[in-house]
């Protein structure tokens, strides 16, 4: 998939201050990162390790002041290992929430519209 797609689609924000993520599978963590922009469909993240393309991972974000959103994440893209096959040390994915409830969704929006988030991306 484009890696653009997402932010065509509905328009991404880049995070003002600093927004971590958790990537579980089975209530175990499996990777950690930080936001790089966001929607209300989806975001780009930097994680500590490579997650699989297609594959779904229960996601927590956690915003400065404490605000967290839970909700379940696609892979829909991921950074290509280096030319020597290793893995970049940040590793930059494109995810889209596939299953976040009615409360998450409104409380992510009314956060991308606070003036204090970040700035619109391109």
């Amino acid at each position: 998939m484009d890696r653009d797609y997402v932010s065509r689609r509905t328009g991404r924000f880049v995070p003002a201050t600093s927004v971590t993520v958790a990537l579980l599978e089975e209530n175990l963590p499996l990777a950690y990162g930080v936001v790089r922009d966001l929607s209300d469909s989806g975001a780009c993240i930097i994680t500590n390790t490579g997650l699989t393309p297609g594959k779904s991972y229960q996601f927590r974000m956690s915003f400065f002041g404490g605000e967290v959103l839970e909700a379940v994440a696609r892979v829909v893209w991921r950074e290509s290992h280096r030319p020597d096959g290793s893995e970049p040390v940040g590793v930059p994915h494109g995810i889209e929430f596939t299953d976040i409830n009615e409360v998450n969704l409104e409380n992510l929006r009314r956060i991308l519209r606070t003036r204090d988030f970040g700035s619109k991306g391109l």
